[in-house]
């Protein structure tokens, strides 16, 4: 509120605000004085993100039948530092969940269409924190681990795995599926990082090609 007198746009990264309450709160005030804002949800200006939606749109995989997201991350788990303590304070709103899961989840529907029916589960397997250049141990109240399985909006069914905390992290696996045709996405950390790898088959392809 104190950018007012400045009159200037105004971008943010997400997570917006520490909670829903206060993201909304955000939007209807900026709104109301007509400010300019955006959200730095940045992955869907990634190529390979837009590409996969045209694909999509296209046809390339005839109707989608299904779509897998999975990511494993060594971050947000039982060890971090005192620059990242902040991760492991539910009250922040800065967590794997709004994080990781915000950027990946907004990919992934931005691609495949919004889910219209799902479940969720959350995990917290690391009660407990080492902060590695101070030798402190703190207490964890965020979660570890986020798993969605549901429908969507054209029928597909959809799964997303997200887990922090992992030994030897194998980064990001998005598999779709069509009657027709696959894509597989493969990136080595979070979708909005970029170093994504693309493959696909179509009708006519006998395996899956860059």
């Amino acid at each position: 509120k104190a950018i007012v007198p400045a009159g200037k746009p105004i971008y943010c990264e997400w997570p917006l605000g520490s909670n829903t309450t206060e993201a909304v709160d955000m939007q209807e005030w900026v709104e109301s004085r007509q400010l300019q804002n955006a959200i730095g949800l940045q992955a869907r200006q990634a190529p390979a993100i837009n590409y996969v939606k045209d694909l999509l749109a296209e046809g390339y995989v005839g109707n989608v039948l299904s779509a897998n997201l999975k990511i494993s991350i060594d971050a947000m788990g039982g060890v971090g530092d005192k620059a990242t303590a902040y991760l492991f304070d539910r009250k922040v709103g800065g967590n794997l969940l709004t994080i990781v899961g915000g950027h990946n989840l907004d990919a992934f529907t931005y691609m495949l269409g919004e889910f219209k029916e799902l479940s969720a589960v959350t995990a917290q397997q690391f009660p407990k924190v080492e902060l590695v250049n101070t030798g402190e141990v703190i207490e964890k109240t965020t979660d570890d681990q986020l798993l969605i399985t549901g429908k969507l909006t054209n029928g597909a069914a959809a799964s997303v795995h997200i887990q922090g905390g992992v030994k030897h992290q194998t980064g990001l696996t998005l598999e779709i599926f069509g009657d027709k045709g696959t894509i597989v996405l493969n990136a080595p950390a979070s979708i909005q990082f970029g170093s994504n790898q693309l493959r696909g088959a179509g009708s006519n392809d006998e395996e899956l090609q860059e």
